[in-house]
């Protein structure tokens, strides 16, 4: 066995929605995260990934008038890329 201990952490806002995940591992000295905004309706806005108290990494989501997924935007900090990714959608009757 490897010995290797890895934990989450969660974290909630106030309508119980996760607001923040925390992963550390013994084998690692760095803590990972991630962290969650919503909008009023509880749709997920924003992914924030950090590794430990610096953002690498952001995605944002976007939606239309009728709130279906527009877009995710997604923000590799390090690099500076952006990588959009649109949805489009038929209905059927």
């Amino acid at each position: 066995m490897s010995g290797r201990t890895k934990t989450k952490t969660y974290t909630y806002n106030e309508h119980g929605w996760i607001a923040r995940i925390q992963t550390s591992d013994n084998m690692s000295s760095g803590e990972i995260a991630q962290s969650f905004v919503y909008d009023a309706l509880g749709n997920v806005q924003k992914v924030e990934y950090y590794q430990g108290n610096k953002m690498t990494r952001e995605i944002e989501v976007i939606y239309s008038s009728t709130m279906l997924t527009e877009a995710f935007l997604d923000h590799n900090i390090e690099s500076g890329d952006i990588v959009i990714t649109k949805f489009s959608y038929e209905f059927y009757k």
